[in-house]
């Protein structure tokens, strides 16, 4: 788990996929395409009080105050959002700054989730995911 304070991110990509009776369906939003680093935040997504179950995460990222490795049933950066297993993994930050982000996630809760021009799509098969 991965609770963040305040978040700002370009070019988002995150994508969760499933096998069905139907085959593999992968869920897959993006945002803030080819968005530039320099452009102003009201082009970036943003997000306060942002907790993701996640996998793989990538990108360029700066985190402000982080902490790694800390028991996700106490992390206390996302608000009242926390990790349900107590001994899971969670880290945690005050702000993250990341540019191509890419992540494959099972889970988000925030309590502000902009997402400027977002696409979600749900594709079915395979190579349909982020990564």
């Amino acid at each position: 788990m991965s609770g963040i304070g305040e978040a700002t991110i370009t070019n988002l990509c995150q994508s969760v996929s499933q096998v069905t009776p139907l085959g593999r369906i992968t869920l897959q939003i993006r945002a803030a395409k080819d968005v530039a680093d320099s452009a102003p935040d009201a082009q970036k997504v943003q997000a306060s009080n942002l907790l993701i179950g996640m996998s793989e995460l990538s990108g360029d990222a700066t985190f402000t105050n982080i902490e790694i490795g800390r028991d996700a049933s106490t992390l206390n950066k996302a608000g009242s959002a926390k990790g349900d297993t107590v001994g899971g993994f969670g880290q945690q930050a005050d702000h993250v700054t990341i540019h191509n982000l890419k992540q494959t996630a099972y889970s988000t809760s925030a309590s502000t989730f902009k997402l400027t021009g977002m696409s979600l799509k749900l594709l079915t098969g395979d190579g349909n995911e982020c990564y």
